[in-house]
Order: structure tokens, then C-alpha cells, then sequence
């Protein structure tokens, strides 16, 4: 679970300076996540896209994106929309595939965005918005489910980390939808980790 580089985030804005993205590349992403909403059938070519826009135009993916349209807006609404339909399970699948995907068939600036999203989910499992803690918990699941069932594949331990001490305290949450969302993604953080072992026994 050994890795490179990692970036602390919070879900929103702040931290280290973005550079403004282009109107072209934000138009590129709302169209990817459009058409992963409207149907999975999209979700592989939407995939290569989202990795091809990492290498163009790395400003999108930056937490603290200056103008509106980067990736983490977008996951944000995923994230806290009130009615969970299709369209939200649409988004989380791809969100995922994206994350997984980065890590497993992208290079060192793809695997970035990947760690710099599993720590961004990591904060928002702590969000005061029940939709939030309980979906930011289904993507870490998805995520970690494709990254570590993968031969030779690694979870930077910084990032390990921070997602066993985010998702070990929502184990006791006060919704049952985010305590069951929080086990199946400790499930995933088992391995030599006595935390979140216990907290699943």
C-alpha cells in the first residue's frame, strides 16, 4: 500500500492555488459525467476521456478549482443530492471506475487524482449532510474493492490511512444507511489494520 505523492483536501475549496481551467475542458468533463449519467454503456470510453482530460488539463481535478465545473463540484452534487435515483447511481459507479481507473491504467499524474480523491472522500464521510458521509463511503468502498482485488496494485498508506480513521467513527453513525455504507468499505481496510477489524466485529 506503499505509494508516491498525496495531497490532504476538504471538501470544497482552499489549500494550495489552482490554476483557472478552460472553458473547453470543464465543457469536456460536464459532458463525460452527462452521458455516464445518462447510461453506464458510456462509462468505458467516458473513462479513457476523463484520463485524456488528467494529461490536457490537470486544473480540473484540482480540489480547490478556481472556476466552476472541476471535477469535485460536479462529485459534490453527486454527493449531496436528496432524491438517489438512476442518475446518482450512474455517477458514483463511473465517479469510481474513475478513481480505480486512474490507478490502475494511468500514470503518476492519473494516480494523483486518485489519492487526491479517495483523501477528498475521506473528509466528506465526515460531512454533516447524511447523503454525503453515506455516499462519499459507497465510493471509497467501490474504489478500494477494484484497487486492492488488483495484482500488484497499491493504496498509498497515507491515504490508507486517512480512510481507515474517516470511515472506522462512522461505523456508529447515527444513520443506518452510512453504518452499513462505513462496513463495507472497512471490509476493504481489514488487512493489517486491528482498527478496523474491531470495529467490524
Amino acid at each position: 500500500r506503499e505509494g508516491t505523492q498525496t495531497a490532504t483536501t476538504t471538501m470544497g475549496r482552499g489549500g494550495h492555488t489552482a490554476t483557472a481551467a478552460t472553458p473547453a475542458a470543464t465543457e469536456e468533463l460536464r459532458r463525460i459525467l452527462g452521458d455516464a449519467q445518462r447510461s453506464k454503456h458510456t462509462h468505458e470510453r467516458g473513462l479513457a476521456r476523463c484520463l485524456a482530460l488528467v494529461a490536457e488539463a490537470p486544473e480540473v481535478f484540482a480540489v480547490d478549482a478556481q472556476d466552476e465545473g472541476g471535477f469535485f463540484e460536479h462529485v459534490t452534487r453527486v454527493l449531496v443530492a436528496k432524491k438517489r435515483d438512476g442518475g446518482v447511481e450512474r455517477c458514483l459507479a463511473f465517479v469510481a471506475k474513475v478513481c480505480s481507473g486512474a490507478v490502475l491504467q494511468g500514470g503518476e499524474a492519473e494516480a494523483d487524482v486518485a489519492k487526491r480523491a479517495l483523501l477528498w472522500l475521506a473528509k466528506a464521510a465526515g460531512a454533516a449532510d447524511k447523503n454525503a458521509r453515506c455516499r462519499a463511503l459507497e465510493l471509497c468502498a467501490l474504489v478500494l474493492e477494484r484497487v486492492v482485488s488488483e495484482d500488484g496494485a497499491e493504496v498509498d498508506e497515507r491515504v490508507w490511512t486517512a480512510l481507515s480513521d474517516a470511515v472506522v467513527p462512522r461505523v456508529s453513525d447515527k444513520v443506518a444507511a452510512v453504518r452499513k455504507a462505513a462496513c463495507l468499505a472497512l471490509r476493504r481496510l481489514q488487512e493489517e489494520n486491528p482498527a478496523a477489524t474491531s470495529a467490524l466485529a
